[in-house]
């Protein structure tokens, strides 16, 4: 084969590689629901494949198995360098948008947006550093007509309470002096703070000394989200927490990872969800399951009778059986007459009611003997 032929059949392979990749990703980016998830890494671990302190491996597992799409990550430690072999480990299936801390990249702080290029398509994604290692803002493709803008959060600690708070009224600034950027409508982050004494073990009476909480609530305002974060509304009345902390006087708990959406992405999520990770970590991931805001409504769709109950005897007797009454009532309308009341239509819908209905109570007691069979 000649040099021009091979270059030739070279070049149609790459250019039907690049033709499935597209089509693949926009397959993706048109699914109607997308998982995202929030989660505080505790540190950037390292890359030996075996290591127990090798986070990203379980990262890429957990986005993989629970097919998250969009992952928030807080306390990444992780530097240009580090962000590149990651995604070359991966093979490019991960695309990590990240904010290192500015003086201390591997050390503390450091934010992250993590997109799963399996589920959502990463090519046109844009990121913007609110704060750098703090806050960073993320435009991203949802659905083919369709863009979300996404923030993640990794509040300063506890330890400096006016640090917080002016922490909060800095971001809110950011954006009140960039019109042009479109505000997120969901934040998602370790906020280092509570809102409701419900939210930590044990409870002391000293949310409403922390001046972050209200900068908080006016930045939710500002940003057009929820006051209440979607865990807490969906659940108002559990106990669950995202934080441990062990001390001499015992464990210390408290929901400091939360996720914020404006009214109108609360109307479409669901599964709001808090689980262990697959990481070393005293944190836990917060995950929701978002839908198009334009996805038309599904129903429940119809019905169908399994297909062990086509073959079983007892639902072929009675279906005859049914079948047979449904005849002679419709010949009995020629003797009768048809009427609003009792007619051929009337017959056949009462007829696959009852064959439906029977068909429900048989499958309730087969159903058990053959989970005790299997």
């Amino acid at each position: 084969m000649s040099q021009n032929a091979e270059e030739q059949n070279s070049g149609q392979t790459a250019n039907r590689t690049n033709r499935q990749t597209r089509r693949f990703q926009e397959r993706q980016a048109s699914k109607a629901a997308k998982k995202v998830a929030t989660l505080n890494m505790n540190g950037f671990g390292n890359l030996h494949r075996d290591s127990p302190e090798n986070k990203w491996s379980g990262i890429n597992r957990m986005m993989v198995e629970k097919r998250i799409a969009v992952l928030m990550l807080q306390e990444t430690h992780l530097t240009e360098e580090l962000k590149d072999r990651v995604e070359a480990m991966f093979s490019r299936k991960l695309k990590i948008f990240s904010s290192p801390d500015p003086s201390y990249p591997t050390r503390r702080n450091g934010v992250a947006i993590v997109l799963n290029r399996r589920l959502i398509s990463a090519d046109d994604a844009k990121a913007t550093v609110i704060v750098p290692g703090h806050a960073l803002h993320l435009n991203v493709q949802w659905q083919p007509n369709e863009r979300k803008n996404l923030l993640v959060i990794y509040a300063p600690t506890s330890a400096g309470l006016s640090a917080r708070k002016d922490f909060f009224i800095k971001v809110g600034e950011f954006y009140k002096a960039r019109t042009h950027l479109p505000r997120p409508c969901l934040m998602a982050g370790d906020w280092n703070c509570i809102e409701d004494e419900v939210d930590r073990l044990p409870m002391r009476h000293q949310t409403r000394t922390d001046p972050s909480v209200e900068e908080l609530d006016n930045l939710k305002l500002d940003l057009g989200m929820k006051l209440t974060d979607g865990w807490r509304a969906t659940y108002s009345d559990r106990m669950e927490y995202t934080f441990v902390r062990q001390t001499s006087q015992g464990a210390r708990l408290s929901r400091l990872d939360r996720i914020y959406c404006s009214e109108a992405v609360f109307r479409t999520a669901r599964q709001w969800q808090i689980s262990e990770p697959p990481v070393k970590t005293d944190h836990s991931v917060v995950s929701v399951m978002l839908t198009s805001e334009q996805a038309p409504e599904i129903g429940r769709g119809r019905w169908t009778m399994p297909e062990f109950l086509i073959k079983d005897k007892f639902m072929r007797d009675y279906t005859k059986k049914r079948g047979i009454q449904a005849l002679e009532e419709v010949s009995d309308l020629q003797r009768t007459g048809r009427s609003e009341g009792n007619n051929a239509q009337i017959i056949l819908a009462k007829f696959k009611e009852d064959v439906r209905e029977k068909a429900r109570e048989r499958q309730r007691i087969l159903v058990p003997n053959l989970q005790q069979k299997i």
